[in-house]
């Protein structure tokens, strides 16, 4: 009778813990789905703003400044970086969009355009970083700096228009750009790519004769350094150019940036360092909590495309990084990340940039779906509603650049970041639909598509 009432007893509570396990994951469902029918509304509303308003239908490509209102605002070139990002963005939007797929792969293919005629240099190789609005070569010097985050933009873009179209066409550009980076920035010594060239492909050691004032290169790096920013984007550039072409060549060079990412730019308890030296010596350096929420994305895909051999050891590392971003740069009143800090401390700069509240969703939908953890789905929630309320523009539609960490003020980016105006543009150097429709496309289908074998 005893053995009886205890199994009883037993079956009882496995039944409370299962009911419990099916109510809780039905509760995530029902929040996921509210959270994924808000981005799919705003979803739509971005699109009808930022397309076809941004494409240059006179010179090809895409505007680089967009007023607050939505109007186009002049300004004097075009960059690698932005291009190949609504290149990107266009191109997914069309394979993941079926409704839009003819209008957006028009738009990604006259952007593709622009950036093979008008920013791959025919002379020397490799993309310019800016060109004038109308495709010329900003400057013919030989001191006229290209750069490898440029040329990651580019692979990057061009793989994704590959996938979007099959022509063959972009997969010869993405990969010609690779040799190009390949030949001339892989350093055979220490791993990783030198940043800075001279127009004809020569690392840019120190400041050219020409322009003593030259002594960074376009990640802020110190000339001849290396840096997390620049060597992330490579990374997320191999990964994507990978899974639509195995070379042995590109996964030897990927599999050697995802040890760099994971064991020398990461450090514990789960913050990226900036700057290195040639032989990955580190400075001393703040924390960016949009970049560590990247990184961690980036780790995984480039896994993922690796076949996964060394699962453990690269989701730990990018579980870290989400996890000191959140106790540390995660804001537990309002909401939303910090722009960056320290390892232990409080924040040094409680901004909450655009692209960083974007980066957050894309990572704790991430987490949620591989760890299930309560605080990654809670905060996910806040996440969002940080941005509703405070980064939307309610007059004009789209994404503010930067708000106060209550999510007061709405601002334009410092000058140090943007090279063109500084206010509340919509689109200017550093902002695109990148990032904004990136997160809302992956909220919208509620991470389906952050991880290659995430599809339902």
């Amino acid at each position: 009778m005893r053995v009886h009432t205890c199994a009883l007893a037993i079956v009882a509570i496995f039944t409370l813990i299962q009911n419990v396990f099916v109510k809780g994951n039905d509760c995530d469902k029902e929040i996921l789905s509210s959270l994924a029918a808000e981005a799919n509304t705003e979803l739509d509303r971005e699109l009808s703003l930022w397309f076809p308003r941004a494409v240059d239908r006179q010179y090809g490509g895409f505007h680089s400044v967009l007023n607050r209102d939505w109007s186009v605002q002049e300004y004097p070139h075009k960059g690698i970086i932005p291009q190949s990002r609504m290149v990107y963005i266009t191109s997914e939007i069309a394979m993941r969009l079926p409704q839009y797929k003819d209008e957006y792969k028009e738009y990604a293919v006259q952007g593709g355009k622009f950036l093979r005629e008008s920013m791959w240099d025919r002379q020397y190789g490799g993309f310019f970083w800016e060109v004038t609005v109308s495709g010329e070569p900003a400057a013919e010097d030989i001191s006229e700096m290209k750069h490898a985050m440029g040329q990651a933009f580019a692979i990057f873009a061009m793989a994704n228009l590959y996938r979007a179209t099959r022509d063959e066409s972009w997969l010869a550009t993405a990969r010609q750009a690779f040799e190009w980076l390949d030949r001339y920035g892989h350093d055979a010594d220490n791993g990783g790519y030198q940043e800075a060239f001279y127009r004809d492909g020569r690392p840019m050691l120190t400041a050219p004769e020409d322009r003593p004032e030259m002594t960074l290169g376009k990640a802020r790096e110190p000339l001849g350094c290396k840096s997390m920013n620049t060597h992330m984007h490579i990374l997320i550039a191999f990964t994507a150019l990978y899974e639509v072409w195995p070379n042995e060549l590109l996964r030897e060079r990927l599999s050697e940036l995802r040890t760099i990412l994971r064991d020398k730019i990461v450090t514990w308890p789960g913050a990226a360092r900036q700057f290195f030296l040639p032989d990955w010596t580190p400075a001393v350096s703040y924390d960016s909590f949009g970049h560590d929420l990247q990184i961690a994305w980036y780790l995984m895909k480039a896994e993922a495309a690796l076949g996964y051999d060394e699962r453990d050891k690269t989701f730990s590392a990018a579980k870290k990084l989400v996890d000191h971003a959140m106790d540390y740069g995660w804001d537990q009143t309002c909401g939303g990340f910090f722009y960056n800090g320290a390892s232990f401390s409080l924040p040094n700069d409680r901004s909450k940039f655009w692209w960083t509240q974007a980066e957050g969703l894309n990572l704790l939908l991430l987490m949620h779906r591989l760890y299930r953890e309560d605080r990654y789905l809670s905060a996910l929630s806040d996440q969002w509603r940080f941005i509703r309320n405070n980064l939307l523009d309610k007059e004009h539609g789209g994404w503010f650049p930067v708000t106060d960490e209550d999510g007061r003020n709405p601002r334009g980016l410092d000058r140090r970041f943007d090279q063109t105006t500084g206010g509340l543009e919509k689109c200017h150097y550093w902002k695109t639909a990148y990032h904004e429709i990136r997160a809302l496309l992956n909220l919208a289908d509620s991470g389906q598509y952050l991880l290659p074998d995430m599809h339902e």
